[in-house]
C-alpha cells in the first residue's frame, strides 16, 4: 500500500473512532461534557464539530 492510501486510511479510521465515541456519549447521557474534566462543552464547539469531545482547557493535540 502506498504512502496516500495509509493516510486515507488512518484519517477514516480515526474519524470513525470519534463517530462512534460521539454515539457512546450520546447513548450514555454525557454528548455535552468533556471527557477530560466533565465540564459542559461550549454549544459554539459542538455546533462547529459535533465530534467534539474535549472543552477549551483540553484540546486535542
Amino acid at each position: 500500500m502506498n504512502d496516500v492510501a495509509e493516510t486515507t486510511i488512518s484519517i477514516i479510521s480515526e474519524r470513525l473512532d470519534r463517530v462512534d465515541g460521539a454515539l457512546r456519549r450520546l447513548r450514555e447521557g454525557s454528548y455535552r461534557q468533556c471527557s477530560e474534566c466533565g465540564a459542559a462543552l461550549a454549544s459554539e464547539a459542538l455546533s462547529e464539530n459535533p465530534l467534539e469531545d474535549r472543552c477549551e482547557l483540553h484540546p486535542r493535540t
